[in-house]
């Protein structure tokens, strides 16, 4: 048994710490500097061997970084930590050991309480330099973002899977520095399963290989080759299925090029967005839509083959089936034709995943395309952000079960970060 040593308390202090297993002594330390001992320092018996033939050895102390708070405001304290250490007096143990603490990890210099704020204070968008200055400049940059690498990787280690999903969905993304690949669980819902960045081969076999043989029946994915060749590659036996969407954003990215070439000189006001707008949007703008149409006779064909499509496409009710495509094709104005002439190949070169959408409608989630869009969005305009930081805030935003991973609810990953946009808005008023 340890002895019992007789130190007073600074009750005000030992409040303010709210460590319930902590009382901080009294007459040592300052605001910043606290001196603390467990209300309940003393050992029954070895944690290894449970002998109650225990000794006290020593008196230790470690000092870690911690954060308290006022109501008013929070800073960084120094908090020594003092406490004995034991040794199990039986001779086949003799083990050395002290009382565990649920406050910090003995292996690191920081509480779980400063760490968890820290590494909040970065998901919600806040750079390493805004939290330093929050907390009155008594940490570093460089310190804040070791602390957050440290809880990150503390994550990743938690994140357990036995195996993938049997819906999988793999789809490509690129930010202004950076290229992505994003893994959904669509088993039930739409979950954010993992995100690697980079897109190569050796980039998807790194997660679907991970647990050992993928045991995924449907794989959904966009029209990048690469990650077409990698599913053909490592999951021939899925049913692989594009959905028609990821293929007409393609023809919406060479409609785009195609007008605002076409209308380069054009006075009509923001035409490169009026071009674009579905016909049913268009309200007051109906007018302007026409005069810009008129300025450029050129640009009307290829205008209505792709609001044609665009109709075919999102008339899920009637059910298109693939030959309406092909016979889009067949009759799309010549000059558009040559300006897509990749995404026309794309078509041809995957036409029986993209026809498996007509044919297996009950396999894709209704809102994947859209949920998707917006999320790639979304990481575009974090442009500020690592890589390391942006995946963090996918995955661990929002609370999910780590030690069963599934993923994490893309709709309310985005949720999260609308409502950290909207914060943000209202700063710079």
């Amino acid at each position: 048994m340890a002895k019992h040593i007789f130190r007073r308390e600074d009750e005000e202090r030992t409040e303010l710490l709210g460590h319930d297993e902590l009382f901080v002594q009294k007459g040592k330390g300052s605001d910043t500097y606290y001196n603390a001992w467990l209300h309940d320092s003393e050992i029954e018996c070895c944690p290894r061997c449970g002998s109650d033939a225990v000794k006290t050895q020593d008196l230790f102390s470690k000092t870690y970084l911690d954060l308290v708070s006022d109501g008013q405001r929070k800073k960084v304290i120094q908090l020594e930590y003092e406490f004995y250490k034991y040794r199990c007096l039986d001779k086949d143990c003799r083990h050395v050991f002290s009382k565990p603490v649920g406050f910090a990890s003995k292996r690191d210099n920081v509480t779980f309480r400063l760490e968890n704020e820290i590494a909040q204070q970065v998901l919600n968008g806040a750079s390493y330099a805004q939290i330093a200055n929050r907390l009155s400049g008594s940490i570093s940059r460089q310190a804040i973002g070791q602390i957050f690498n440290r809880w990150v990787r503390k994550k990743e280690a938690r994140r357990k899977t036995t195996m993938l999903p049997s819906r999988l969905a793999i789809l490509s993304g690129k930010t202004d520095k950076d290229q992505y690949t994003i893994f959904l669980n669509v088993d039930h819902g739409i979950r954010v399963y993992d995100i690697v960045y980079g897109v190569s081969s050796a980039d998807i076999a790194a997660v679907l290989l991970k647990d050992g043989v993928p045991n995924v029946q449907v794989v959904l994915s966009d029209c990048n080759p690469i990650v077409v060749d990698a599913i053909r590659g490592y999951l021939p036996n899925a049913l692989h299925i594009i959905p028609v969407e990821y293929w007409f954003s393609l023809v919406y990215a060479d409609f785009a090029e195609f007008a605002h070439k076409k209308l380069k000189w054009s006075p009509v006001k923001d035409k490169d967005t009026l071009i674009l707008m579905p016909e049913g949007e268009l309200g007051y703008r109906v007018s302007d839509l026409q005069r810009l149409l008129d300025s450029r006779p050129g640009i009307k064909p290829a205008y209505d083959d792709f609001n044609r499509l665009r109709n075919i496409i999102a008339n899920r009710d009637e059910m298109w089936v693939f030959r309406e495509l092909e016979e889009w094709l067949n009759s799309a104005d010549p000059e558009f034709q040559e300006a897509m002439s990749a995404t026309i190949f794309q078509l041809q070169t995957y036409k029986q995943q993209i026809a498996s959408h007509v044919e297996h409608r009950e396999l894709v989630p209704e809102r994947l395309y859209a949920l998707t869009s917006r999320l790639e969005k979304l990481i575009s305009s974090m442009r500020t952000f690592s890589d390391e930081i942006l995946k963090a805030r996918i995955l661990y935003s929002v609370d999910s079960d780590l030690e069963h991973w599934n993923g994490v609810p893309l709709d309310e990953v985005l949720a999260v970060f609308d409502q950290q946009v909207h914060d943000l808005s209202l700063i710079h008023i």
